[in-house]
């Protein structure tokens, strides 16, 4: 682990924790490598948006949703290893306007 201070944990089907830190973004941790595995941000690139994970939850479908505190929402598919991101925009309104990105 790269950071203790925890905010979020989401068991997976196959028993796998993921682990939402504050400062060092999302982190794995399988059973079968016992060993954890970082998800960080990283600009243009198929990565997580923000460091600051305070929320992470699974879907039907399998994919995780993860909500920063400094980046916006993203939606993780494990079987692709691919990153959506929802950014709000800037206009005025009821609800904030989401932008999605995929990489």
């Amino acid at each position: 682990m790269t950071d203790n201070a925890v905010y979020a944990l989401c068991q997976d089907r196959q028993e796998g924790m993921w682990v939402g830190t504050y400062f060092g973004g999302l982190q794995y941790y399988s059973k079968k490598n016992a060993r954890f595995k970082k998800y960080y941000p990283i600009p243009n690139a198929n990565s997580i948006s923000g460091d600051a994970i305070g929320q992470i939850t699974p879907d039907k479908e399998g994919n995780l949703w993860i909500g920063t505190e400094d980046a916006g929402i993203n939606k993780f598919n494990p079987k692709t290893n691919k990153f959506t991101h929802y950014a709000a925009t800037k206009k005025r309104g009821n609800c904030p306007t989401l932008i999605s990105t995929v990489y």
